[in-house]
């Protein structure tokens, strides 16, 4: 009886330190190969560093409660719904761990956790008849979902309310991401969405060219409102997320870029388009003009802004005074546009801590006497995840 509230709080703080992370690192593959075990998972994601602390301190001293109780009454029906409801969930962790098939960090102490319940449970079958294991095993189990319901409200409530906040994390693309959200929120940083580029059309001529060219998913979308055109017209587009609107509307682009810098992507579209083919830029307003000076001279270059990007009209005056202040962890910049926007709403100072999304866009960071905190080469999902939770767990721990 008295090794249970040693080898609880031992799995507790494994489960704590490790598994939580490795649910937000390989959520992507969980969710595709497993959704009903995720929607479970999912939870575990939303919950803060401090809802987690709370949770493992708060079921330990029930633990140990139980423990005491069983040795002062000397009723030993006290500690047994206790050691079920351990074994429950121990067990749901391996079974979890059996279905997704994948290493979990856990899952050793979870055996060893596993092999003492084992243990103990062949003593209680000595001691307890089958009805009082049977029993203290459902009201045992009921009672700790009751009561993990119940401190997760009032770790949140605790730390919304009372506990001083790390900082934020302010996510600056156009559309708020929930994924994101449950990492950085799991981190015990806040999560902020502030689009700083606002996307409105431009009025322009779509040009007859034998190949139109997009730089984003912005211009391929206005484009999209000139659909009919596009038919019997050769598409290029620097990357994955830029083909994905014109994938949607039924559309394949003829050619696919690596998603590099515009400079990459002009000598990417050299090798591909014969020379003095009739090419067409469709781009933003503040695109720059190197995708156009790689390409003249190879061949018949047209530029058409189809959208232009603006800062935000009525921007958050409470988290644009937090980046002011530099009081926020990380800024997640998408592109060269989002930079120039957020300078444009406040100055930025080298001690910022800016992530540049592309290769362009922490250039555009470095322009302006910055380096950059972190970088991801590509508007990748799972890599901007990882490299973001690594700048997190540093300013935790510095």
């Amino acid at each position: 009886m008295l090794a249970l509230p040693a080898v609880f709080a031992a799995y507790s703080y494994m489960e704590y330190r490790f598994f939580s992370r490795w649910v937000v690192l390989h959520k992507a593959e969980i969710a595709e190969k497993h959704p009903r075990i995720w929607q479970y998972m999912e939870g575990i994601g939303h919950r803060t560093s401090f809802v987690y602390k709370v949770s493992a301190i708060e079921q330990w001293g029930l633990v140990c409660l139980c423990v005491i109780c069983t040795f002062y009454f000397k009723y030993n029906l006290i500690w047994l719904p206790a050691f079920m409801a351990s074994f429950f969930f121990v067990g749901v962790h391996l079974t979890l761990w059996s279905i997704v098939s994948r290493y979990v960090p856990i899952i050793v102490a979870g055996i060893a956790t596993f092999g003492y319940c084992l243990w103990a449970f062949r003593l209680s079958l000595k001691h307890f008849s089958p009805v009082h294991i049977a029993l203290c095993f459902v009201g045992g189990v009921m009672l700790t979902l009751l009561n993990l319901r119940l401190i997760h409200r009032l770790a949140r409530f605790v730390e919304k309310r009372y506990t001083p906040q790390r900082g934020a994390v302010i996510h600056t693309a156009t559309d708020a991401d929930r994924e994101l959200q449950t990492s950085v929120n799991h981190t015990g940083f806040n999560y902020i969405h502030f689009p700083l580029v606002c996307i409105a059309p431009l009025p322009y001529v779509l040009p007859d060219s034998e190949w139109y060219v997009f730089t984003s998913r912005h211009g391929a979308e206005q484009a999209l409102l000139h659909g009919a055109a596009l038919h019997g017209h050769r598409i290029a587009v620097i990357g994955p997320s830029s083909a994905a609107p014109l994938r949607q509307a039924g559309i394949e682009p003829d050619f696919v870029g690596s998603g590099q810098p515009a400079a990459v992507f002009a000598e990417e579209l050299r090798q591909r388009i014969p020379r003095d083919t009739s090419v067409a830029l469709l781009l933003g307003d503040l695109a720059p003009d190197t995708l156009e000076r790689g390409l003249i001279g190879h061949a018949a270059v047209e530029r058409t802004n189809v959208y232009q990007s603006r800062p935000p009209a009525n921007p958050d005056a409470a988290t644009l005074a937090a980046i002011a202040d530099n009081r926020c962890a990380v800024i997640l910049l998408y592109s060269p546009s989002a930079v120039a926007n957020l300078e444009k709403l406040t100055p930025l100072t080298p001690s910022m801590r800016l992530f540049g999304v592309g290769t362009s866009t922490a250039e555009a960071i470095r322009q302006r006497g910055i380096e950059p905190v972190a970088t991801a080469p590509c508007v990748d999902k799972a890599a901007i995840n990882a490299e973001l939770l690594s700048v997190l767990e540093s300013l935790t721990t510095s």
